[in-house]
């Protein structure tokens, strides 16, 4: 049952680390033909992500390592419970 729960967090740890990198790529992807004010937006939303997602794969290690698998699953899901939030917040956003 250990092996199962620290295999199920590291899975979590990479499902989050494809959402920050899906943020990051799309984020890139938007600032084509933007302009300067927006690109500075897209620099912080990039900005952002990259630290959450490191961040959430540092705690996920180190909660590996310390013996707590499920805590370390929520902190390694929480960069997808972000993609979701900036995903939902870039697209209303964009309706204005």
């Amino acid at each position: 049952m250990k092996y199962l729960t620290i295999t199920l967090a590291s899975l979590a740890i990479a499902v989050g680390v494809l959402g920050t990198l899906m943020v990051l790529v799309f984020a890139m992807a938007s600032g084509a033909n933007s302009t300067p004010e927006q690109i500075r937006q897209i620099k912080l939303i990039m900005l952002t992500s990259g630290i959450v997602g490191v961040g959430c794969v540092v705690g996920g290690i180190v909660l590996i390592v310390k013996g707590f698998p499920g805590w370390a699953s929520l902190v390694g899901a929480l960069p997808m419970i972000f993609v979701f939030v900036m995903m939902v917040w870039l697209t209303v956003r964009s309706g204005r």
